[in-house]
């Protein structure tokens, strides 16, 4: 079944409602003065094979191993581990609840861990039975697990102009267990019309009795019904998988227009960048801002682009090379506004004076030298 280094000591195991059996086991490997020892599991194929693979290959581990199944037939195991001096002893503790091998040391506390023995129950809590070597003691340990909530679990965002941005929810994730909880994926199903900040909780475990925070904006790119779902991904024993179910709806602005100063309306520019909150929108939006909604001629432009660009902005959002191409070809609207910005109105029309002189003078010179060389 397994011949790879010395493996097949300590062993347990487990066989689950479909009558695949599950083995944990220990094996070493010694490259004389170097001895390596490390936790293996094996389960067979149902077809005669077995598939083998390495659980916890850190320091002097995988003695004295017991194997249980929780109700999803995912794999608990508890083991013995070594330091590297081979002074300490502890009790270790391994799970593939999320698909994947995640190890913890449960009691590291003097010379603890050998004779384990795993059993979870309905609820799918594990408890550990093992030996507290410094003064002969029957050790106990329950609950090894985390327990992942999120709050709130359902959000209606309400109206919100199409092209603006809502006010940020904050999405909390709280970890209520004994043990850290391990995040795999945090991902919303719409990236178009919500956007996803997890910086806080950007670090893949949250610990027992913590919490992290995640921020979701709506930014409708268009009028109608939008709805997404926030789905967290964890190692978390009775919920592996969250779903927060957000709703919202894009309108039109009141007579047409684009919500006034600091409101939305940037439609083909927020469907290029894909953020309202993007730093290139938010360039054109200050200047939209500062020099077109302060003029009855400025007003008029927006009036007109908000009648007609939603449309627009739709197919660009649904089509990744029209972005791309739109995006470029926003650069020097987005490079002059940022001028407009920084200098004022005058002075960059100044400049923009300046340069098509500059552009001119020095074309005529080079026309009259291309002449001069034709005629000797």
């Amino acid at each position: 079944m397994d011949s790879a280094d010395s493996g097949g000591t300590y062993t347990s195991i487990a066989v689950d409602g479909d009558g695949h059996a599950h083995i944990s086991y220990h094996a070493w490997f010694l490259d004389a003065p170097t001895y390596t020892a490390y936790l293996r599991y094996a389960v067979s194929d149902g077809s005669g094979g077995w598939v083998t693979e390495t659980v916890d290959d850190t320091a002097l581990v995988g003695e004295y191993t017991s194997i249980a199944l929780d109700s999803s037939n995912k794999v608990h195991i508890s083991y013995h581990g070594w330091s590297t001096d081979s002074t300490t002893s502890y009790l270790k503790y391994a799970n593939n609840t999320s698909g994947y091998w995640v190890t913890q040391t449960v009691n590291s506390g003097g010379n603890v861990g050998k004779y384990s023995s795993i059993a979870l129950d309905s609820s799918d809590n594990v408890h550990i039975s093992y030996y507290g070597e410094a003064n002969g003691s029957l050790k106990y340990a329950y609950g090894i697990a985390s327990d992942l909530s999120v709050s709130p679990s359902v959000h209606d965002f309400g109206d919100v102009v199409a092209g603006d941005s809502s006010t940020p929810l904050e999405v909390t994730l709280s970890n209520t267990g004994t043990q850290p909880c391990h995040v795999t994926q945090i991902a919303l199903s719409d990236m178009t019309n919500f956007s996803l900040d997890i910086n806080e909780c950007a670090s893949p475990s949250i610990g027992f009795g913590s919490s992290c925070t995640i921020t979701v904006t709506f930014s409708p790119q268009s009028t109608g019904a939008k709805n997404t779902s926030l789905t967290i991904n964890s190692d978390d024993l009775d919920t592996p998988v969250i779903n927060v179910t957000l709703s919202g709806k894009g309108v039109a602005a009141a007579g047409g227009g684009g919500g006034g100063g600091g409101g939305g309306g940037c439609f083909i520019a927020t469907a290029a960048y894909g953020s309202y909150m993007e730093s290139h929108v938010k360039v054109l939006r200050d200047f939209r801002d500062h020099f077109l909604l302060t003029n009855p001629v400025g007003k008029a432009f927006v009036d007109l682009y908000y009648t007609y660009s939603p449309p627009v902005a739709d197919f660009i959002a649904n089509n990744d090379t029209v972005r791309l191409m739109v995006r470029w070809s926003l650069m020097p609207v987005v490079g002059m506004s940022w001028i407009t910005l920084q200098l004022g109105m005058w002075i960059t029309l100044a400049l923009i004076g300046f340069l098509i002189c500059f552009m001119g003078a020095g074309a005529t010179i080079a026309l009259r030298r291309i002449r001069l060389r034709s005629q000797v």
